[in-house]
């Protein structure tokens, strides 16, 4: 039994047909992964907005490429590195793994963010767990700031949890 040319014609193009399924299997692996990233920055968003204290414009999280070969999980809002960092001297036990890396987190926020706790007027925000209406000055919120919510940073871990994983399920199929 020896090797016959259209043994290796077969052999060819099952390669050719191989290399052209490269570009589709990396874009299912990268859109794959990043569905993984949006949904775990959303359900850490979701679980910090209660405690949040302050007006709340939302946070838009979802995907974009940034070229052929990247796509990238990214959040939108007025108070997402707030939320992402948290801010407060209470909260320095439970820090953002990357706050020194952005020179951001708990005790760090405005001219405040080192004190105990300090006020903002209410413009119809919601009052977090760390907040409440201030006696005796109506309409102001006194707050001690709120955790970080480390949605981003847990998207990532979430995601490399799983590269190998999808990665294999798509390269293997």
């Amino acid at each position: 039994m020896g090797i016959t040319v259209e043994g290796l014609k077969e052999a060819i193009d099952a390669l050719k047909a191989y290399r052209d399924s490269l570009d589709d299997k990396r874009k299912q692996l990268l859109e794959r992964l990043a569905e993984i990233g949006v949904e775990t920055a959303n359900l850490r968003f979701s679980e910090v907005i209660p405690i949040y204290s302050g007006v709340f414009d939302g946070v838009d999280v979802g995907v974009m490429w940034m070229d052929d070969h990247t796509l990238a999980v990214k959040a939108s809002g007025g108070q997402v590195g707030f939320l992402e960092f948290g801010a407060g001297i209470h909260h320095y036990g439970q820090g953002h793994p990357k706050a020194a890396v952005f020179g951001t987190g708990p005790g760090t926020y405005g001219p405040r963010g080192n004190q105990e706790y300090w006020y903002y007027k209410d413009r119809g925000g919601q009052i977090g767990e760390w907040s409440q209406p201030a006696l005796g000055h109506p309409g102001t919120i006194r707050t001690s700031g709120n955790p970080p919510s480390r949605a981003m940073y847990q998207a990532g871990v979430e995601i490399r949890k799983k590269i190998t994983e999808i990665a294999k399920e798509i390269y293997e199929s």
